[in-house]
């Protein structure tokens, strides 16, 4: 637990710094090398469940091997674990990227934003104005607060009680990946994502709910509107076809007093979302420096979860 700790308070401090190639940029390689291979099989679902496993048996072997290569010294072993794990968590490059979305709209820099946006999200950012741009960054702050930190986080936990808590991280990472890429509804993914997506919907589901009450103490402690908070996860946790997604956005917007959700365009095709939140005022680029400050407030909240959860166990 205190390897963990260590690992989210660098990754707070220095954000996504590695030697060579991000894992996680490995891991989307891999999936790109199963998904040719799988894609071209007549019955796509069947594919993409050849895809899942693949991805996961070769990230699995992986970590496997690299854990057991450095296993000759429990100090070297320790450093080369906390390294990997530490490129687990993504918070503090979430909080840089999306602060570079911010700066350029407040430079009124809208195709700057735009563009900046689209490595970010998978919906179409050329259409969006300065409050579309704004509203897409808030929601993938906070979709990501849960996927980038507080999913990892929880199974690197459970994990550890297995001794394998970083093998269990890369592992979510994996089917997170795979959801990113493939894990889409529309006519190429439909069937070949089915089972990437369904399993990061399960995989989400305990810390989609647990993330979101921890989210609303960040608020408390930032002193955002954290009653409202609570009013509108109440009301709107269920307003996505996600089973996920709404919880930590319906957090963010009861304490930022704004509306979520809305059409969104994806491929070119537009997608009506049900409303999240309360049109109290108009969303502004502010409000993702806002969102932000819940982000790193809820990862400071994880980081005394984990360093208490390490004394008494």
């Amino acid at each position: 637990m205190i390897k963990l700790a260590i690992a989210l308070m660098l990754d707070l401090m220095l954000g996504d710094r590695c030697f060579y190639r991000h894992p996680v940029i490995l891991i989307g390689h891999a999936i790109s090398y199963f998904e040719k291979k799988f894609y071209a099989l007549s019955n796509k679902k069947l594919g993409g469940l050849f895809l899942l496993i693949s991805s996961l048996a070769s990230v699995a072997f992986t970590v496997t091997v690299i854990e057991f290569v450095f296993s000759f010294n429990k100090w070297v072993e320790f450093l080369v674990s906390l390294y990997f794990m530490y490129l687990i968590p993504s918070a503090k490059t979430l909080q840089m990227l999306t602060n570079e979305v911010r700066k350029t709209l407040e430079a009124n820099d809208i195709e700057g934003a735009r563009k900046k946006l689209s490595y970010l999200v998978g919906r179409d950012t050329m259409v969006l104005d300065e409050e579309g741009i704004s509203r897409a960054t808030v929601e993938t702050i906070a979709e990501n607060t849960v996927d980038g930190l507080i999913a990892p986080v929880f199974y690197i936990i459970i994990g550890q009680f297995f001794g394998y808590g970083l093998l269990f991280g890369y592992l979510y990472k994996t089917v997170n990946t795979l959801d990113s890429m493939v894990g889409y509804k529309n006519k190429k993914y439909i069937d070949f994502g089915y089972f990437s997506a369904k399993t990061d919907d399960v995989l989400n589901f305990i810390p989609a709910r647990i993330g979101s009450l921890i989210m609303i103490g960040s608020g408390f402690l930032l002193r955002y509107d954290w009653k409202h908070a609570l009013k509108i996860f109440m009301r709107d946790r269920k307003n996505h076809s996600s089973p996920n997604s709404a919880h930590p956005e319906s957090v963010v917007a009861g304490l930022l007093n704004i509306c979520l959700g809305g059409s969104s365009r994806y491929f070119g095709n537009v997608v009506e979302k049900p409303y999240i939140g309360e049109a109290n005022r108009k969303i502004q680029p502010k409000d993702i420096d806002f969102t932000n400050n819940i982000l790193i407030a809820t990862d400071f909240i994880l980081i005394g979860i984990v360093l208490v959860g390490g004394l008494i166990c």
